[in-house]
């Protein structure tokens, strides 16, 4: 459970600006919105790390000294632990 006490997460959109990687024929609007076709976007690879830790993983407070600039996610599980921020 998350500290704010989510204990799931739905993502709607998978492809386009709004998903987790870009359509393979590209941005249906490049002069607003640039990407390249097919390529994943930052936000795939955390939850693809976030995929790989089990069910019973804990969250972990990340706070920041700026939170309306920086945020950042832990978890640990078992032995491991993972921390992802932004840059």
């Amino acid at each position: 459970m998350s500290l704010g006490g989510a204990s799931a997460v739905t993502y709607f959109e998978t492809t386009g600006w709004r998903g987790l990687m870009e359509v393979e024929a590209g941005s249906l609007l490049p002069e607003k919105f640039h990407s390249i076709p097919g390529a994943v976007f930052p936000v795939y690879h955390i939850l693809a790390e976030v995929a790989d830790f089990t069910a019973g993983a804990e969250v972990l407070a990340a706070d920041s000294a700026d939170a309306l600039k920086v945020q950042g996610l832990a978890l640990r599980s078992g032995g491991g632990c993972a921390y992802w921020q932004p840059t």
